[in-house]
């Protein structure tokens, strides 16, 4: 994309791809962290805070899953010119392909 028509564009898509990456690898790590809790409180035999950490390991799983999923949404949004393209040059070559064997059979 020309920069007259959007200045700043590779500016704002570097940054959309950062946020993603620590959005998506942020919600991996908690959600580790999350499941070795809640993991930890089954298999741990302190009664007088297993629960605790438990539901605590719950939460953390659920707010790091709302995050990665988030991460892979504006990677997605970022990368989604990148990816049409590369579609429309793949489609285009079997395009072409089709047409010329048409045209051969006529």
């Amino acid at each position: 994309m020309p920069d007259r028509i959007d200045p700043g564009h590779k500016r704002k898509r570097s940054r959309l791809s950062l946020m993603a990456k620590l959005g998506f690898f942020g919600g991996l790590a908690g959600g580790l962290l999350g499941l070795s809790m809640f993991l930890g409180s089954i298999f741990i035999d302190a009664i007088d805070t297993s629960a605790f950490v438990g539901m605590l390991g719950i939460v953390v799983l659920g707010l790091s899953a709302a995050v990665g999923m988030l991460g892979a949404f504006v990677w997605l949004f970022a990368n989604s010119g990148r990816i049409v393209r590369y579609q429309v040059a793949e489609k285009i070559e079997v395009a072409k392909d089709v047409i010329e064997s048409l045209e051969e059979q006529r």
